[in-house]
């Protein structure tokens, strides 16, 4: 993780299901969590696209356990955009933009 927040380059290689996608969440969260810390407002900093609505769900799920490992102590917002949203959450999410989405 030392590169990550360094800002390197990094190649990460396990099994399925193993936790590769939360790797380059580390530094995203990271860059918000600083940029909270330095009074930055709040805006969209990250997109992640997934090739699939099943991955982009399971990783929501992985996310938002990580993210509540410490009561929600990094205060970092995520949201699902995806075909799945109806309009209510979709015009949510433009109202308040998440951090990552």
């Amino acid at each position: 993780m030392g590169l990550a927040l360094h800002g390197k380059s990094y190649v990460v290689t396990t099994g399925t299901g193993s936790g590769k996608s939360l790797c380059f969440f580390i530094p995203i969260i990271d860059a918000i969590v600083k940029a909270k810390l330095r009074g930055g407002r709040q805006h969209t900093r990250a997109i992640v696209i997934y090739p699939m609505n099943a991955l982009a769900n399971s990783q929501r799920e992985e996310l938002k356990k990580f993210l509540e490992a410490n009561h929600g102590a990094t205060g970092v917002t995520f949201a699902r955009y995806t075909g799945q949203e109806g309009d209510e959450e979709r015009q949510r999410i433009k109202n308040n933009p998440a951090e990552a989405v």
